[in-house]
Parts: structure tokens; C-alpha cells; sequence
């Protein structure tokens, strides 16, 4: 962990002692692992670390799934009710497919941030269910207030 420079006096072998020690990395000292605020859940047992960023849990599939199945029609909601014509939920494709593609990875971060907590909290995989639901229906309602502001 630590790199030393070893002076021996131009003998090798026994007479060698440190002269100083540096850390090769700040983050290699001791007392940087014992106060890291960045990665707090390091100094934790990996049982009660909580997932990684990119690992799937209940709450980020569905909040996923949620925000991509409504993401698809987030665009033509707000017309759709409006002008009580369905047609505008197919009438602009494109911009349906870039809300979809908003709307799945904004409903995985919100899903893997609310889910796993609140299921711990209250010790029901349902309630991480509900939570993915409601952070896919997030960046849903986002959209639809943006195109409701701009119609």
C-alpha cells in the first residue's frame, strides 16, 4: 500500500530502514479508507452493501418497464385527451420512440435509487414494486407537462 525508499547506505541487505514513506495514490492511506465519504458502503460487509449502479433490482425493471411501455405514448397523451382523438398517440412516431428512449434509463436510476430502500425499509418486495412504478411513471409525467406547456 505504501511505497517506501529504502536507504541502506550503499550496503544491501540488513542495514536497510526506511527514509520516508509516500502513499502512491491518495487514496491508498489509511486514514483517506477510514473518513472516504465517497464510498461509504466500502467499509460495510458486502451482504449489506446495497446494489451497484448497473446491477438489475425489482425496483429498476420496473421502473424501466414502466417508464418505456408509457414512455411511448407520453407524447400523445396530453393531445389525445384534448381533442378526445386517440389518433395522436400514432401520429408522431419519432418523437414517441425519443421519449421512450428518455424515459427507460431516467426510470432505471429513479427505480434503483427509490426501490431497494424503501423494500428494505418496509421488508416487501411490493413495495419495491410499487416504488419502480412510480419512478417510471416520473420522467412519463415530465413529458407530458413539457408538451402540455408547449401545446
Amino acid at each position: 500500500m505504501l511505497k517506501k525508499l529504502m536507504v541502506d547506505g550503499g550496503r544491501k541487505g540488513q542495514g536497510a530502514k526506511p527514509a520516508f514513506a509516500f502513499a502512491g495514490r491518495l487514496w491508498e492511506t489509511p486514514r483517506f479508507e477510514s473518513i472516504d465519504m465517497l464510498r461509504p458502503q466500502m467499509n460495510q460487509d458486502p451482504g449489506k452493501r446495497g446494489p451497484g449502479l448497473f446491477e438489475a433490482t425489482l425496483g429498476a425493471l420496473v421502473g424501466a418497464a414502466t417508464g418505456g411501455v408509457f414512455g411511448l405514448f407520453a407524447v400523445g397523451i396530453y393531445p389525445a385527451i384534448i381533442t378526445r382523438d386517440l389518433t395522436w398517440f400514432f401520429k408522431t412516431p419519432s418523437l414517441n420512440l425519443i421519449s421512450c428512449l428518455v424515459c427507460v434509463p431516467v426510470g432505471w436510476l429513479l427505480g434503483w435509487l427509490l426501490g431497494p430502500p424503501l423494500g428494505k425499509r418496509f421488508n416487501s418486495p411490493a413495495v419495491e414494486v410499487a416504488a419502480g412504478v412510480v419512478a417510471g411513471l416520473v420522467p412519463v409525467g415530465v413529458i407530458i407537462v413539457l408538451v402540455a406547456v408547449r401545446a
